[in-house]
């Protein structure tokens, strides 16, 4: 995402599940060094316990399921609840 995210002429609003192993911390790194080297908006809020397709309902993310690569995924309501309130209230302010 980061050798495209810079032709992007919008806010960016991130979100990183802290247990993620797909998306690990050097790549969120990456990806907030390349923003502010672009001097890009943005906002990542990484979420300490949820794992990757934390936001994913939990009928088709039950905690522990692993997708074809191995990462472990699952629903996380409290990350996925302030994930949204935090999606509108962006939408709010930057789609206006």
């Amino acid at each position: 995402p980061t050798d495209v995210i810079t032709k992007a002429n919008a806010a960016v609003l991130l979100f990183q599940g802290g247990e993620d192993a797909e998306a690990d911390p050097q790549q969120t790194a990456l990806m907030r060094s390349v923003l502010d080297q672009n001097k890009m908006i943005y906002e990542l809020v990484t979420y300490p316990d949820a794992f990757h397709l934390f936001e994913r309902e939990e009928k088709f993310h039950p905690l522990g399921l692993r997708t074809k690569f191995g990462v472990r995924t699952g629903y996380n309501r409290a990350a996925a609840e302030d994930s949204w309130q935090r999606t509108l209230a962006w939408m709010r302010k930057y789609l206006r």
